[in-house]
């Protein structure tokens, strides 16, 4: 490295990070020193290292819905309820395995970079979208909007049926 070239500074938190130039340095320093923490810049729980996310993911404790109960009360009598009943991560019965095959043959075919360029872009937009003040609703927002906004468009789903 020469005296004119310059390293960026590691992004002040976690929401900073995607844009960063080069944020891999500070997800490994999360990863290894943090790997489960309270963001407080942004309010959130972060969960940095792939073994605390698989630990989550496999846990007994961490179910999504019990196992007797796959549709939540709320929605049980509404038009979601079938929809929701069948979702193959909520589903804990003998058809999952199945569906969760079938989903997981669909996704290998997904070009991983053509993935992260759409989740990207669509963070930049959401971001600009939401503005400024940052506050405890927009961050939720765009923690909710940003995967299912994505996944629809991998789905070919128009942007305008997507709509926060």
């Amino acid at each position: 490295m020469t005296a004119t070239q310059t390293i960026a500074a590691e992004p002040a938190h976690v929401r900073a990070a995607p844009p960063h130039p080069n944020p891999y340095p500070y997800y490994g320093r999360l990863a290894r020193e943090r790997p489960v923490f309270r963001d407080k810049v942004n309010g959130w729980w972060v969960v940095a290292s792939a073994a605390a996310v698989n630990e989550v993911l496999t846990s007994e404790q961490c179910l999504t819905r019990p196992p007797g109960d796959p549709v939540l009360t709320a929605i049980r009598a509404g038009p979601m309820a079938e929809i929701f009943g069948h979702l193959v991560r909520i589903r804990n019965d003998e058809a999952r395995d199945r569906l969760k095959i079938a989903v997981e043959t669909a996704m290998r075919g997904l070009d991983l970079g053509t993935v992260a360029d759409l989740t990207r872009a669509r963070a930049a937009e959401l971001d600009a979208e939401l503005g400024q003040p940052l506050d405890e609703n927009k961050i939720t927002q765009f923690m909710f909007a940003l995967p299912v906004q994505v996944a629809a468009q991998l789905l070919g789903i128009p942007r305008s049926d997507t709509v926060m």
